[in-house]
C-alpha cells in the first residue's frame, strides 16, 4: 500500500470506524477520485478549448471541474457519514435490548 493511503487508513481507523470500515470508506473515495480524474483528464485530451466543443460537449465539461468534485467529495462523506452512523445505531440497538 502506498504511504499516503496507509496514512489515510490509520486516520479512518482512528476516528471511529473499526479496520473493515476504514478500508471500505478508503476504497470508495479513492474509486470516486480516481474515476473523476479519468473522466476530467479525458475530456481536456482533445486540446480544444471548452467552448469549441459544441454547446452539449460544454455543458458536461462544466461538470468536470473541480467545485464539482468538491461538491461530489461531499456528498460522498455525508453519505458514508450518514450509513455509518446508522450502523452504528443498529448495533448499540441491538445490544441494548
Amino acid at each position: 500500500m502506498a504511504p499516503h493511503l496507509g496514512a489515510a487508513l490509520a486516520g479512518l481507523e482512528g476516528s471511529g470506524p473499526d479496520a473493515e470500515q476504514a478500508r471500505q470508506i478508503l476504497g470508495i473515495v479513492d474509486a470516486y477520485a480516481t474515476g473523476f480524474l479519468v473522466v476530467w483528464a479525458r475530456s481536456r485530451a482533445d486540446g480544444r478549448p471548452a467552448g469549441s466543443r459544441g454547446a452539449e460537449a460544454s455543458a458536461v465539461a462544466d461538470l468536470r471541474d473541480l467545485d464539482t468534485f468538491d461538491r461530489g467529495l461531499d456528498a460522498l462523506i455525508a453519505g458514508l457519514d450518514a450509513t455509518l452512523r446508522q450502523r452504528f445505531s443498529e448495533t448499540t440497538d441491538r445490544h441494548t435490548r
